[in-house]
């Protein structure tokens, strides 16, 4: 808990609220980046799977019949866990935390359903030996925060124990953050550059005769004036401004010529001509996408597109391994609702431990590896 006499106490957690937020804000406009949401479409759908014999993105398994009649009614068709596993799953990874609220039902003999909470008003509180003490939640709608006890709230979190992160999770993404805000200023500079240095630039030398050299700036103004500016009239105002007007291609000029000859040349300057050259670009975009252990022709980068119809998973160790680490935070979050729906249905304390809930295998390489060794044995 926190000591508020303790000032050094205090700005470490101000400090850990502060540093949580904003990595939160960058997440968001990460997942606005077409290949960050992309992978995180991919993660999702990997770890969602539907089992393809029973239909269902999750299986349980339970010693007792009436114990898994029981949670498979609750999570099939109470909370339709179907429907709200690939949502929940693509918030986990991208800002590392997923939190939501158990809602038991009227009656309070079981679960009814779990609403989702925002992350940026979620709270976790913990003493400073790791015991969980609650959770604090303040709703956009209500003033005070609600302090919620730890059956209340299924805390789902990438698990990292970095004292920057702890007691939160760690987003997949946080890797690829420094790289995306290099990306980002990439991206401008070459936005900016392209609008300054694309377009064609015409010289227009104008003779200036025996003016004054004090006077042949103020010439030379009046003459391009003329030219990037048109007189209007407000009628609102009564007032004579002048408005930028930008010649276009089309345009003539209509410029003096004297009598032997001399006058005004235009030499047109070429736009910039390496607008196609994007290797810095490309550079910093391979590194953001890296460290989400997506391979580049998945998400768009590289020489080709990918032509792979297997699934990610299935081709990919790094990326099966990732998936299956997912999916155990998953299934913990789960089994906590179950738990705690069935001690509210009555059931025996042996029937909450004899129980357990598996999510669809992205993989078959691990299933072949064990069918591999007991047909060895």
């Amino acid at each position: 808990l926190l000591n508020f006499a303790n000032q050094n106490a205090l700005l470490e957690q101000t400090n850990l609220q502060i540093n949580r937020l904003e990595r939160y804000k960058d997440f968001d406009q990460m997942d606005e980046v077409g290949e960050i949401k992309l992978a995180l479409d991919l993660y999702a759908s990997e770890a969602s799977l539907l089992d393809p014999e029973l239909k269902h993105a999750i299986t349980i398994k339970a010693r007792s019949n009436r114990v898994k009649e029981e949670l498979e009614g609750l999570f099939y068709d109470t909370l339709m866990i179907d429907n709200k596993l690939r949502p929940m799953i693509r918030y986990l990874c991208k800002t590392g935390d997923f939190p939501a609220e158990i809602i038991p039902t009227k009656n309070r003999n079981g679960v009814m359903n779990f609403k989702f909470m925002n992350v940026y008003n979620f709270t976790r509180i913990e003493t400073k030996f790791g015991d969980l003490v609650g959770f604090f939640f303040q709703d956009q709608n209500i003033g005070e925060p609600v302090f919620l006890h730890p059956w209340q709230v299924m805390h789902l979190r990438l698990t990292s124990y970095e004292n920057i992160y702890h007691p939160y999770g760690r987003s997949l993404l946080d890797g690829a953050r420094k790289h995306f805000k290099q990306l980002r200023l990439m991206e401008d500079a070459a936005l900016i550059y392209r609008i300054a240095r694309a377009p064609e630039k015409r010289v227009f030398t104008i003779p200036v005769g025996n003016i004054p050299t004090v006077e042949v700036e103020q010439y030379i103004e009046s003459i391009a004036r003329q030219f990037k500016k048109k007189q209007f009239f407000d009628p609102s105002t009564g007032d004579v401004n002048e408005r930028w007007h930008p010649l276009i291609q089309e345009d003539d000029f209509w410029l003096p010529q004297r009598a032997d000859g001399t006058g005004p040349t235009i030499t047109t300057l070429p736009g910039a001509e390496n607008l196609d050259d994007i290797k810095d670009i490309e550079y910093f975009k391979k590194k953001m996408v890296s460290a989400l252990k997506i391979p580049f022709d998945r998400v768009g980068l590289g020489e080709g597109q990918s032509t792979e119809e297997r699934s990610l998973a299935a081709v990919d160790p790094t990326f099966a391994k990732e998936v299956q680490w997912i999916q155990q935070e998953v299934a913990v979050g789960l089994k906590k609702i179950a738990i705690i729906h069935l001690a509210l249905a009555g059931f025996k304390e042996e029937d909450l431990r004899n129980f357990d809930i598996h999510m669809t295998a992205s993989s078959a390489i691990d299933e072949l590896y064990r069918i591999e060794t007991w047909q060895s044995r």
